[in-house]
């Protein structure tokens, strides 16, 4: 490692109970959402200029979102955002950032974006189904 890169540290993954919570997500809406709906885990949106700008971030910001769902005929432009939140978001530089991500969708994008409690998203396959069905009913068939 470059010495002018030390302090970054080590950059780790998402958990696994992370990733599984994001997957049942996806089996959830792959199941009982509009069959023609794609789903892009970990798309990242890298923020417009003009966004940035006015929110005095660097010219570069981008955010990783857990999933993106989007359709065959507007592939790059998700209409629904999703993040799962785990114990890490509860770091207050972990909050800005998601604060800035769910402004950047709604007011910037004018897209929606939905928040999901990982707990919520790993438990019992009926509760899990019973907490989707209710947080993403909008998008269900």
């Amino acid at each position: 490692m470059r010495v002018q890169r030390q302090s970054e540290g080590f950059k780790h993954g998402n958990p696994d109970d992370h990733i599984q919570a994001v997957a049942n997500v996806e089996q959830f809406l792959k199941k009982y959402a509009d069959g023609k709906f794609i789903y892009i885990p970990e798309f990242t949106e890298r923020f417009h200029p003009m966004f940035n700008r006015k929110e005095k971030l660097r010219s570069d910001y981008s955010h990783a979102y857990d999933l993106a769902v989007t359709t065959p005929y507007d592939i790059n432009n998700p209409f629904l955002y999703i993040e799962v939140d785990g114990e890490k978001h509860s770091k207050k530089s972990q909050q800005i950032n998601d604060g800035l991500a769910e402004k950047y969708v709604k007011t910037f994008l004018l897209r929606d974006i939905i928040r999901l409690d990982k707990r919520e998203c790993n438990g019992e396959p009926a509760d899990v189904k019973q907490y989707l069905t209710r947080k993403l009913k909008k998008y269900l068939k």
